[in-house]
């Protein structure tokens, strides 16, 4: 009983904020869908929940300025709260108290942007083989705060923090750096990426392999920004495994932390990031949809 009582005092918080960044998104999806469009000159593209091999993007915008990495943030305003965000290039703040955000939205789009960037770049390879002749598009990210004030302070990082209905003027105040012809042919990869990615056919790089895994890299399991976990393994083949689960699956993860070091592991694998390759040395992915097998444990 006072299990259950605690489970409840300590996850509710958390599901009512799981609920309320859904609504969030579905929110800011409707607007960029209908009156943020109807608002920005030339070919658009919206694209919601675009998936890579560690998460997703939330919205991702395509048009002649270039392209937006949008992200959603939703935030409860009590009746007598500070409805006001200052935001002061590198973090955020609430006005009257001073006190920061509990979490970091800019260095989120930071990370992000360097994401969605790397995948571009493979969509380009992998689709294009490197023939079609479109410059890399600029990648602006934005974190949208509905039913919040923003004042900026001195900022001079390339992200923007600002409420939902000031994004189409912003937008409308940029150069225009891309074509009609490579605003479509970005979101046609991009299409053909995100439909590849949900029915899981990214094959020949899918592999079924087995390791043995001998040690962590990082100490044990890692949470992204987004609530993302990752296990990174190193196996005795000399390769580095990164296992990815969240909050809500974390099969995989549980699995070798419950079987112990070392173990040996068999399922079906992918190619990691070119960035998580050659920055982190990683060589193989386990994605959290993926039913790994633990074929011996660390006693046996």
């Amino acid at each position: 009983m006072l299990m259950a009582v605690w489970q409840t005092v300590v996850w509710w918080p958390k599901l009512r904020q799981m609920r309320q960044g859904i609504h969030g998104e579905r929110l800011i999806a409707e607007y960029l869908n209908n009156a943020f469009r109807d608002n920005i000159e030339g070919t658009v593209r919206v694209y919601h929940d675009i998936p890579d091999r560690i998460g997703n993007f939330d919205h991702v915008v395509i048009c002649s300025k270039g392209l937006f990495l949008i992200n959603t943030k939703t935030m409860t305003i009590r009746k007598d709260s500070d409805k006001t965000l200052t935001y002061q290039g590198n973090s955020l703040s609430f006005k009257n108290s001073g006190k920061p955000l509990p979490y970091n939205p800019v260095l989120q789009a930071h990370k992000e942007t360097k994401r969605l960037r790397e995948l571009l770049r493979e969509c380009h390879a992998r689709y294009d083989h490197g023939q079609t002749n479109c410059k890399e598009p600029a990648i602006r990210g934005v974190a949208l705060f509905p039913g919040w004030q923003v004042e900026e302070d001195g900022v001079t990082s390339p992200v923007w923090v600002m409420r939902p209905q000031d994004l189409p003027d912003r937008i409308a105040e940029e150069d225009t750096v891309m074509s009609d012809t490579e605003v479509k042919r970005y979101a046609a990869i991009l299409s053909k990426w995100a439909r590849e990615i949900v029915e899981n056919t990214l094959s020949p790089n899918v592999k079924t392999e087995s390791f043995r895994l001998i040690s962590f890299d990082e100490g044990g399991p890692r949470q992204g920004p987004k609530g993302d976990l990752r296990l990174v393994c190193n196996a005795q083949s000399g390769d580095k495994i990164a296992i990815f689960g969240s909050m809500q699956n974390r099969n995989n993860i549980d699995a070798v932390l419950n079987a112990g070091i070392p173990c040996t592991i068999n399922c079906e694998t992918r190619p990691p990031a070119y960035w998580a390759a050659s920055q982190y040395g990683h060589t193989h992915w386990i994605p959290e949809s993926v039913t790994m097998h633990i074929v011996q444990l660390a006693n046996q």
